[in-house]
């Protein structure tokens, strides 16, 4: 089981399907609400929240809120609502684009190709997420009508950022007039594009650094911000604290109906990444928060210099309060053995990797050094009559 997969089937596992209930969990600064509403079977909306942290790669380091609501109806929507969350995830580990937004953009990306590879557009899911980065930047990438807002508390304003990808709302655009005036709201249910459209799919990309120190955000799936803008910004505004408002907001979507499901998160003002001074410099962690469960991966130094991690007992560490000697675990525990990597301990095997590269870097930067004194010669030649200092 790769990292992809266990972080999808943790998802899955945390949702409630039993009853109408609320699931609310506080966690990284944020709060995370859910419910499958009084009308479906299931609930195919996910919430996440991840945080990730490494003492030896913090140009990696992010926090990440995203929500999915999986298309009720398509084909697996709640499994490709976990997949997408899942990928992007992984994506934002793995790979090395030092700009948090742009990896968040290639995981959207990269996720749309999973699911579509395997739906070929019969399901996908929405996606709205926010990415905080070391460097202070806050990007926003929305994909499909879940929507994020933008409010302030003591300015009293709350507005809605993020465009549905909807026939309506692409209408709205072409004509220049909103959705009611063109009396179009029936297409409003037709998405323009999903996570698995296709190659065709280009996320919305939003910027909201400048807003982040001053402003909270609100992420919503339909079913919750169906209710308007107008009863929802006195739900959020008018809210004693974030849970109180979360669950006020999922309790009056049951109150209209629930016709479908509900879910939000609720990100304060002056988010950001807290150093973690307990680091284990052997370890980056990696935690996860959901309506209803979290938890917390440990994912081993060595994997990361590893170019390509389809090896599941090399990608996966162990969970909290397990050692990382145990071995052969079913759950993906990390094996510093792994018997795919032919016996031999990743370590070892990097040792080796590294010797090459440093091989291959001696003979690059010998390249460069004589390209360098091709160039500083080469002004001096003349060419044909041209280009030379004044001198031959």
């Amino acid at each position: 089981m790769d990292l992809t997969e266990h972080i999808a089937n943790w998802l899955g596992s945390s949702v409630l399907t039993s009853d109408q209930g609320i699931q609310c969990t506080s966690g990284l600064g944020a709060v995370f609400g859910s419910t499958r509403g009084e009308i479906r079977q299931d609930n195919q909306d996910r919430v996440i929240g991840a945080s990730f942290q490494s003492s030896y790669s913090a140009d990696r380091d992010f926090l990440l809120y995203a929500l999915c609501d999986g298309m009720g109806g398509g084909r697996d929507g709640g499994r490709c609502a976990e997949l997408t969350l899942a990928t992007v995830i992984n994506h934002l580990v793995y790979h090395k684009e030092v700009e948090s937004g742009l990896r968040l953009r290639n995981g959207v990306i990269r996720a749309n190709e999973a699911i579509f590879e395997h739906y070929r557009a019969a399901g996908g899911t929405t996606f709205t997420g926010m990415i905080f980065g070391r460097t202070g930047r806050v990007i926003a990438i929305n994909a499909g009508d879940s929507r994020y807002y933008r409010f302030s508390s003591g300015k009293r304003d709350f507005i809605q950022v993020s465009e549905d990808d909807t026939l309506a709302g692409e209408l709205a655009k072409l004509r220049g007039k909103s959705v009611s005036d063109l009396k179009a709201e029936h297409l409003s249910n037709y998405l323009a594009q999903f996570v698995g459209v296709g190659e065709d799919i280009v996320p919305r990309v939003y910027d909201e650094s400048e807003y982040v120190r001053d402003h909270g955000f609100l992420l919503t799936s339909d079913g919750a911000h169906s209710m308007g803008i107008d009863t929802l910004s006195r739900l959020i505004l008018n809210a004693g604290n974030s849970s109180m408002a979360i669950r006020r907001l999922l309790t009056v979507s049951h109150w209209l109906g629930g016709h479908d499901n509900a879910s939000a998160i609720y990100i304060p003002s002056n988010v950001r990444i807290t150093s973690n001074q307990n680091r284990d410099s052997r370890f980056a962690v990696l935690r996860l928060f959901t309506a209803g469960a979290s938890k917390d991966l440990y994912l081993p130094k060595e994997i990361f210099d590893v170019p390509e991690r389809k090896n599941s007992q090399s990608m996966l560490s162990y969970e909290k309060n397990k050692r990382p000697e145990e071995k052969n675990r079913s759950d993906g525990g990390f094996n510093p053995k792994s018997q795919e990597n032919g016996g031999k301990s990743i370590s070892q095997k990097n040792k080796k990797q590294s010797s090459k590269k440093a091989q291959l870097k001696a003979k690059k930067n010998q390249a460069e050094k004589n390209a360098q004194l091709d160039i500083a010669i080469e002004p001096a030649v003349d060419r044909d009559g041209e280009g030379g200092n004044g001198s031959t």
